[in-house]
């Protein structure tokens, strides 16, 4: 889908009906959520005739909301509908009566218009605002068809998720740029590569077997214990025999040094006699 700046939103009935219920300035959120202001709004002529067949019933929200279609978007036309029809409120008003034959000859319905236009793939990169759950159910089994609308409470614009049909489809798409390098491999070398693929598994397979055949001749002989696969020639790595222990690794033996106690003397005092 072609989905790139300037981009171009759908409105449809129920959801100019909802904005105008809510007070919300379309063109202001409609440009914060897509982050530019690089964008156009329509509304499909199946539209604009729905919202002048409902009576307003006290207000005027439908009357806003079929006032806004025709000032700020751009109608689209069906097919076999004349397209130099001016959009102007008189000139619509003059009209009515055509477009409500136009309107049993051609079954104009928005759910029904709005599918029309993005369906096989969105080619022209549409977005959809609407309120229509049945509508908006339909378009999600639908590809690359990015859909928004505004809560009930509080009139908030929401963007939807991509849908689950987009998000296969995309996955589905990228398996198939791995495998033709990003679309530019060509069908012949694509089989190059399948066959290559092919020889190489082929050859490792063939390996495996080898190694496995020689595995089992090594290990039985014959009765003079000649092997059966002559030219396969084992060695045997000698194995190192212990050697003493290195010297400067060991310790050395404190030897013990005995104390020698040397007795004192004791100096004996001679004791004086009466005569000296």
């Amino acid at each position: 889908a072609n989905i790139n700046p300037p981009y171009k939103v759908i409105l449809d009935g129920n959801f100019l009906a909802a904005a105008m219920k809510y007070k919300v300035p379309i063109i202001e959120r409609i440009g914060n959520i897509l982050q530019t202001t690089e964008f156009s709004l329509f509304i499909t002529r199946s539209a604009i005739i729905e919202l002048g067949n409902l009576p307003d019933g006290g207000d005027t929200i439908f009357s806003d909301a079929r006032q806004f279609g025709l000032d700020e978007c751009e109608v689209i036309e069906r097919v076999g509908q004349n397209t130099d029809q001016s959009y102007d409120n008189d000139n619509d008003n003059d009209n009515e009566n055509d477009n409500d034959n136009d309107n049993d000859k051609f079954e104009l319905t928005p759910s029904h218009d709005i599918q029309n236009l993005v369906k096989d793939g969105n080619k022209e990169g549409y977005f959809v605002a609407t309120q229509d759950k049945v509508l908006s159910d339909t378009l999600r089994d639908m590809i690359y068809v990015p859909q928004m609308w505004l809560t009930t409470r509080g009139g908030v614009l929401i963007f939807d998720t991509p849908s689950a049909a987009s998000r296969k489809f995309a996955q589905r798409e990228e398996r198939v740029k791995q495998k033709t390098g990003g679309g530019t491999m060509t069908q012949e070398e694509s089989d190059l590569i399948r066959r290559l693929k092919e020889k190489n598994d082929g050859r490792n397979n063939n390996n495996d077997n080898n190694n496995n055949s020689s595995n089992r001749g090594g290990d039985g002989g014959n009765a003079n214990g000649n092997s059966n696969n002559a030219g396969i020639i084992s060695v045997q790595r000698k194995k190192r025999k212990a050697k003493g222990p290195n010297p400067l690794s060991c310790k050395k033996k404190k030897t013990e040094t005995k104390q020698v106690t040397v007795e004192k003397r004791k100096r004996r005092r001679r004791k004086k006699t009466s005569d000296e």
